[in-house]
């Protein structure tokens, strides 16, 4: 029994010998600055900034929408209206439709447009300035 565990631990030790690499001064450095953390909170700053110019710039942009709507009547509905009211027998009724046509289509369509917006202007610098401000902050990680 003891030269099974003898054998699983000097297994264990020589495999554990290899799951290291070998870097070299520059290499390790390298590695080090791209896998900071601080680093990694930069890149990610700089990628918030460049999606807020985007999202900053779609507010000015022109939209348009456009709907339609379609029926068809199987049968047309009708009103019972008294016979009375048409000179008819009393107690019966007149089925009546009201101006209603068998098939009907509509459509629309919208554009809607920022003419001029000066809070938008000053959005659009402002997220510039802030993507300036998280590229020095990305400059000054990568030096540390």
């Amino acid at each position: 029994m003891k030269r099974i565990y003898l054998m699983i631990f000097t297994l264990a030790i020589s495999l554990s010998g290899f799951s290291q690499q070998e870097f070299s001064l520059e290499q390790a450095i390298t590695y080090g600055q791209s896998n900071s953390p601080s680093v990694q909170i930069a890149q990610i700053g700089v990628t918030d900034a460049d999606q807020l110019i985007l999202q900053n710039r779609a507010i000015g942009l022109p939209t348009i929408s456009a709907s339609g709507n379609y029926q068809h009547f199987l049968q047309l509905p009708a009103q019972l209206v008294p016979a009375e009211f048409f000179g008819g027998q009393p107690g019966k009724f007149f089925k009546i439709n009201f101006w209603h046509k068998k098939t009907t289509f509509t459509a629309a369509a919208q554009l809607q447009t920022l003419i001029f917006d000066a809070s938008y202007f000053t959005a659009l610098k402002a997220s510039r300035e802030y993507r300036v401000l998280a590229a020095q902050q990305l400059d000054i990680a990568n030096k540390m």
